[in-house]
């Protein structure tokens, strides 16, 4: 929120500005493309926050920004951060930020179980509107490979079934 905004300012991280969270639009967007197309999301951990942000992921690699997602401590939001370990704190918290794929695949590895087919199945689930979003050709490979890696599913079959999902998508946003 503005609070956080202005902890960071005041410290010295400038490059930063409070979305309101579900708030976040292809307005905000155009405007912040005129100063970067880079983007780091923080946003708080709870459901809410999970489900803003990746909302705000999946519009922002549609518009082909590069993102990366700030993961932070339960129930800390970057204000509380600053106030409790300083600058270096948060430099540390924003040095740690993931890309998207890692973030989709850790919350959903949460609560899935990947040592069979079902668990695999509905995490590609979960993983689809993320690889729907992603225009670039160099990301959607590396989101190949870590998911060949991390789920141990073979890179041909993953992109097969995300292929297939991808279209799902399509077909129910024309319904």
């Amino acid at each position: 929120g503005q609070f956080d905004v202005i902890l960071s300012y005041q410290i010295g991280i400038s490059n930063v500005v409070a979305t309101s969270g579900t708030a976040f639009t292809k307005e905000h967007l155009k405007i912040l493309l005129h100063y970067t197309d880079n983007i780091a999301f923080a946003f708080d951990a709870d459901k809410a926050g999970i489900a803003a942000v990746k909302k705000a992921i999946e519009l922002s690699l549609s518009q082909d920004f590069s993102v990366k997602v700030i993961e932070l401590p339960s129930r800390k939001d970057p204000a509380d951060i600053v106030q409790t370990g300083g600058r270096q704190a948060l430099v540390e918290v924003l040095k740690a930020a993931k890309f998207p794929i890692e973030f989709y695949f850790n919350i959903a590895s949460k609560n899935i179980d990947l040592s069979n087919v079902l668990g695999k199945k509905q995490l590609i689930s979960e993983i689809a509107p993320l690889w729907k979003a992603t225009t670039s050709s160099i990301e959607r490979t590396e989101i190949l490979k870590f998911l060949t890696i991390n789920a141990k599913i073979r890179e041909q079959d993953l992109r097969q079934e995300l292929e297939k999902k991808e279209k799902s998508i399509d077909r129910k946003a024309h319904v």
